[in-house]
């Protein structure tokens, strides 16, 4: 593998992660919020790290409006019209190359979109008991409404929100097509953007954590098909495609994690003090 290669790949997934990022604040500061772009860089690459370390696929989903709220005072229904946005954005985008490039995945295409009619279908059902058993539910959707309403109405903010999907939409794939220029591997930037998106969309449909797995086997397949390498070679993609995918999580994410550990420990000792006047902590020292 050229590192050269290695570091282009890497450099489009932080440009990726950039596009996410920036359409995010645009989205806050529609709402009134402003956060600064390296701040939600960290906090993107943070949310991605607890994706892939927690059991529950959308534990990521739920522990943002908690973070938003403790680092910037954001509602939770203003965090969740983001998200809903987001959401919405992409499943429009991967509905559109799943319906494209349907023939690439004729055994994998007709169960997701079997399992992604049982999850919109479970999300609804679920959220008409919730508002139905809840009235701050109730206002929070309501409010959530008069949100998207914003968003829809402000043209300057959908030009930039379409500009850096479309950034996210075509820098990700080049992570796939760097890694297979630097294995002096021939191929057409089409199959990475095929390959990518593909696997992304069936694995978010999986319900595993990253898509561990659903997204590997898909995209490593749709590898093999289109460019006829062997499995030996696909795995070896997969690899380093997954430690590309992952390093910024690692190294962005794991540091923003460290800081706010440390600002929940310094929180605790400070109620801890209250409660207790004059206690000293281990190091002997007066709180």
């Amino acid at each position: 593998m050229k590192i050269f290669f290695l570091a282009l790949s890497l450099t489009a997934n932080v440009i990726a992660l950039l596009a996410i990022s920036y359409k995010n604040g645009a989205a806050f500061r529609v709402l009134g919020e402003k956060i600064r772009l390296w701040e939600l860089f960290l906090i993107t690459n943070f949310l991605f790290l607890i994706g892939y370390i927690s059991p529950f696929k959308y534990s990521a989903t739920i522990s943002a409006p908690l973070l938003y709220k403790y680092k910037y005072n954001i509602t939770a229904d203003k965090t969740y019209s983001v998200i809903l946005l987001d959401y919405t954005t992409l499943f429009v985008l991967q509905l559109l190359i799943v319906t494209m490039f349907y023939k690439f995945i004729p055994d994998l295409a007709a169960e997701s979109y079997l399992k992604l009619a049982i999850i919109i279908a479970g999300i609804v059902v679920i959220s008409l008991i919730l508002l139905r058993l809840a009235k701050n539910l109730m206002s929070m959707a309501g409010n959530m409404l008069l949100n998207m309403k914003k968003f829809i109405s402000a043209r300057k903010f959908l030009v930039k929100y379409a500009a850096s999907l479309a950034v996210h939409a075509f820098a990700a794939p080049l992570m796939l097509l760097f890694i297979l220029k630097g294995l002096s591997i021939d191929s057409a930037y089409s199959a990475a953007f095929i390959s990518y998106w593909l696997g992304i969309t069936v694995g978010s449909i999986s319900g595993l954590p990253g898509g561990f797995g659903a997204r590997d086997v898909t995209i490593g397949g749709i590898l093999i098909l289109m460019l006829g390498i062997d499995i030996k070679t696909s795995a070896s993609i997969i690899i380093l495609y997954r430690i590309v995918a992952t390093a910024p999580h690692l190294m962005a994410g794991g540091y923003y994690g460290l800081t706010i550990g440390k600002d929940v420990v310094a929180i605790i000792k400070e109620r801890l003090a209250k409660k207790t006047p004059g206690a000293k902590f281990k190091d002997g020292q007066e709180p």
